[in-house]
């Protein structure tokens, strides 16, 4: 027995053994199976893309929305892509690889991944054949519909009881097709030469590289691909780079950056455009007809809607005042032609006309613009409003599609966007689109704005948006403002504030700053329009700006609006001058000081960022030093920089102020840096010539009623209903008095009741208006109670402080026909089916009567059926509508059911609207 193996030591031999076997095994098995994995990759390419030979691999950036992405080839010649993405599904990601064809179409889905745990014979119905199958040959964006909804050649059948799967798979497809033909239309492709091979690149708007395709023969280490992604060229060349292809690759994409840069020009052919610009009593048609040379061969003026003043601004419909333009050569200027007496603004306006006109056929004819389907998201209130336009030749809209699966605009306000007759009026029109050209959805504009913004880019990508010409165009098309930096002081709840604000010359604002060592706001609450969070959501945005358009600073809608007026008042100053609205008069311009033997700098927008220009005139301003440029000097190496050269320079020497671009030889391909140059001079001499008059008698806003020991009452909402508050102020903002509650007081008993209470009146006396929910201690459980309290005390001081101007003319919203004291029914689409919801509002779009559920209700027991509680329910009692789901406490675990029953009532309220 003593010369027996132990059993541990038998058992120790064994496992070494099966180690050394499983080792070896996966050491001559792995490459197989890194084998088999590749082939089964390219079978799954195929099998939604089955007309594709090959695929090649674009490298993409890391923070890319795609997992990958392949150009599929057949027979040399690209007939697709195939892209694949991870989404969030119901129970966890969803791997989704699609195939899409070069006009859009989706040839096919696979759908799946080895983290796909979505619910068995529900979401796990998203990877069997019959789901699958549907998207086979549908068109992009796609669109989920339930059963009953129409179908058409973008729709996708919800998997019952899985909506959430069906939109996740849905997203995702649609975020392929859209990276793959964004990849399509974007990318610069260059030949293979002695120096590279063939190549395609992606640059983003600031000229980052995001994606790079290399088509060679030589195996490709994506690896290496990576390391310039991310990254702006040009790409400098590596001493003892080891990899020959990484060298070659720096060399192509530098080259594809700069063809990029300095596309090619179409000779302008002539041809006729109209235009719309404003005149003094409206819109005034202009229709003009070029020739090759911009001569003008014809000319119409006026239309159907044409207003100006009889007697006056009709003269510009006069034969003599029309044929004077006959010969000359766009771009015309005030000073080439006979103004119509005493209608400066109409003759303007005709001016203007004709140089849109000559500019959009310029734009048409440098990017031989031959119409075409382009899509964007641009930022609406609620989240990314997507938009389809298509474009005919002539720029005019043809069709229009708003709207996709993460469409979030308010519903019955927002999303009137998507209904038929705001999108028919886009039918026609010529982008670029103004909100001016269109009725905007009622209380809708940012909704509205961002349609128009999606129209325009959808419109800019097809005309090559980086394009510098095409820039320049815009600039010299601009009517009477063109763009630069002022500055204004309005009046804030604590003191005057100041606003120093820079725009662009399509009036948006490129940068913002707000105070100075005068600001006064109260600490806490005002001082918050100097956070960056607060004054970067003005940058992009147009001028004028309306506090509809920002989101105000919380508890300090005073010192917000002076923000605004500053902006605004800034911009006021920047156009037209005011004596032009007066057509009547005579206009005179003041006498000024010149520029005698005097220095001024200033810095203009030019194509890659501020062109700083500091210049000194003499005594007839003429010009007699120029400095172009400092350390933040960024036009495009090579073209931009141009304007730095002595020979741009000198050119400028002993011409006099103002300058215009016609003046001097521009330098080559770089339009807008020569003309942030002109600009810079241009606005040195005017910093130098202000009339002194100006300088003595600055403009000051209007003083504004105080609240001074006054007394005033709002209502606003809290849990239950209104919440009545009176409140008498003293000289100084301070609270002497407040009363709470009236005969319609209805918060809950025991909870919000608690704001009638001495103890909680008494802690506002003495307090400064306006008041923050941080300020005081709230009532115990009746948070929403505690703030309609407050918003009844601020709304109380506003209305004791506005201007007595403001309180003559209130701006009044459009009315609209509301739900008075009827009932309205709707069944959207729940966790388990159908909810079926009937709602009674009264005049004031308030809930009075809320049932849930009907015989076919079929929500998850202990889950979504507690939408059917009579606890669940009463919390709508008194609410308006549109209503959303953090206006409520939703039932525990029944997310869905929820949002169904929110849905059902905001459903109901539409019906009656319509």
């Amino acid at each position: 027995m003593k010369k027996e193996i132990p059993a541990w030591l038998v058992l120790a031999i064994i496992m070494l053994v099966a180690s050394f076997c499983l080792a070896g095994t996966n050491l001559i098995t792995k490459d197989v199976i890194s084998e088999q994995a590749a082939l089964d990759e390219v079978e799954a390419r195929k099998r939604v893309l089955p007309v594709a030979e090959n695929f090649s691999q674009v490298v993409l950036a890391p923070d890319a929305s795609l997992n990958n992405l392949f150009i599929a080839t057949r027979e040399g010649g690209d007939v697709g892509y195939v892209g694949s993405i991870t989404v969030s599904g119901y129970g966890g990601p969803i791997d989704i690889i699609a195939g899409i064809t070069l006009d859009g179409v989706v040839s096919g889905v696979d759908i799946g991944g080895s983290d796909f745990a979505e619910t068995a014979g529900l979401g796990a119905k998203a990877r069997e054949e019959a789901f699958m199958s549907q998207f086979a040959g549908k068109v992009a964006p796609l669109k989920a519909i339930k059963e009953g909804e129409t179908k058409a050649d973008n729709t996708i059948d919800v998997i019952t009881a899985a909506t959430i799967t069906t939109n996740a798979v849905v997203r995702g497809v649609n975020d392929i097709v859209k990276n793959a033909q964004g990849y399509s239309s974007d990318a610069i492709k260059l030949d293979a030469s002695e120096e590279y091979p063939a190549i395609e690149v992606l640059f983003d708007s600031s000229g980052v590289l995001e994606a790079l395709l290399v088509k060679t023969d030589e195996k490709v280490d994506y690896a290496l691909l990576e390391s310039l992604l991310g990254s702006a060229p040009p790409f400098e060349e590596v001493e003892g780079e080891e990899n020959e292809l990484l060298s070659k690759l720096r060399v192509a994409v530098n080259a594809a950056y700069e063809k990029q840069s300095s596309p090619e020009l179409a000779p302008f052919a002539g041809g006729t455009a109209s235009a719309n610009p404003e005149g003094f009593g409206g819109p005034i048609y202009v229709e003009v007809t070029f020739d090759e040379n911009s001569n003008i061969i014809a000319l119409k003026v006026g239309d159907d809607n044409f207003a100006e003043t009889p007697g006056i601004g009709d003269s510009v419909l006069e034969e003599d005042f029309i044929k004077q333009f006959i010969g000359k050569s766009a771009p015309i200027d005030i000073k080439d032609i006979d103004v119509a007496s005493g209608a400066t603004v109409s003759t303007q306006a005709v001016i203007d006309g004709i140089n849109v006109a000559r500019a959009s056929l310029d734009v048409a004819s440098t990017v031989a613009f031959a119409g075409g389907t382009a899509s964007v998201s641009p930022e609406g209130f609620g989240g990314p409003v997507f938009v389809e336009v298509t474009f005919d030749e002539n720029s005019n809209i043809t069709a229009l599609k708003i709207g996709d699966d993460n469409f979030a605009e308010t519903p019955g306000i927002g999303d009137a966007v998507l209904e038929d007759d705001f999108i028919k009026q886009f039918i026609g029109k010529a982008a670029p689109i103004d909100i001016k050209d269109i009725d905007a959805a009622s209380g809708a504009t940012v909704s509205t704005q961002a349609v128009i913004d999606g129209i325009n880019e959808a419109f800019e990508k097809l005309i090559a948006p980086v394009e510098e010409v095409a820039e320049h165009e815009e600039k010299t098309v601009s009517t009477s403002f063109e763009g630069k930096t002022a500055s204004a002081s309005a009046e804030g709840f604590g003191g005057p504030i100041y606003v120093e604000v820079t725009f662009d010359e399509n009036s948006n604002i490129t940068a913002l700053k707000v105070g100075d060592d005068n600001f006064a706001e109260t600490p806490g609450i005002g001082d918050a329009v100097l956070e960056e969070d607060f004054v970067k959501q003005f940058i992009g945005k147009a001028a004028p700006i309306d506090i509809k358009d920002i989101d105000a600073a919380s508890g300090a809608t005073v010192s917000t609006q002076a923000v605004i007026d500053g902006i605004n008042e800034a911009f006021e100053k920047l156009s037209a001058p005011a004596e032009e609205a007066v057509e009547s008069e005579t206009e005179t311009e003041p006498e000024s000081e010149s520029a005698e033997g005097e220095k001024a700098s200033a810095s203009a927008e030019g194509f890659g960022g501020p062109v700083y220009v500091e210049v000194t005139f003499d005594e007839n301003s003429n010009i007699t030093a120029l400095k172009i440029g400092d350390d933040n000097f960024a036009e495009t190496p090579g073209i931009g920089d141009a304007v730095l050269e002595e020979d741009f320079i000198k050119q400028f020497i002993g011409k006099s102020a103002p300058i215009d671009i016609k003046d001097i030889d521009a330098a080559s391909g770089a339009t807008v840096s020569t003309q942030a140059v002109i600009d810079g001079i241009n606005e040195a001499f005017e910093k130098l010539s202000v009339p002194a008059a100006e300088v003595a008698e600055p403009e000051t806003e209007p003083e504004s009623e105080s609240a001074e020991g006054e007394t005033a009452s709002a209502s606003a909402e809290g849990f239950g209903g209104p919440v009545y508050v009176e409140v008498t102020f003293n000289e100084n903002s301070n609270i002497t008095a407040l009363k709470i509650g009236d005969d319609n007081f209805a918060e809950t008993p025991g909870i919000g009741d608690a704001v009638l209470e001495e103890d909680f009146i008494k802690q506002f006396i003495g307090k400064s208006a306006p008041i923050d929910i941080k300020d005081i201690d709230a009532a115990s459980g009746a948070t929403i109670s505690t703030q309609a309290v407050i918003d009844g005390i601020n709304e109380a001081f506003e209305k004791l402080s506005v201007p007595a101007a403001e309180v003559a003319e209130p701006e009044t919203e459009p009315e609209s026909e509301s739900a008075e004291g009827v009932t309205s029914s709707a069944s959207p689409e729940g966790f388990g089916g159908p909810v079926y919801v009937e709602v009674t509002f009264d005049e004031n779009s308030n809930i009075t009567a809320l049932k849930i559920g009907d015989d076919n209700f079929a929500e998850t027991p202990g889950i979504g059926d507690a939408v059917l509680e009579e606890d669940f329910i009463k919390q709508f009692i008194g609410k308006a509508v549109p209503m959303d789901i953090k206006d409520i406490d939703a039932a525990s675990g029944a997310t869905v059911s929820t949002q169904a029953v929110i849905d059902g009532i905001n459903e109901a309220f539409n019906k009656l609207q319509k």
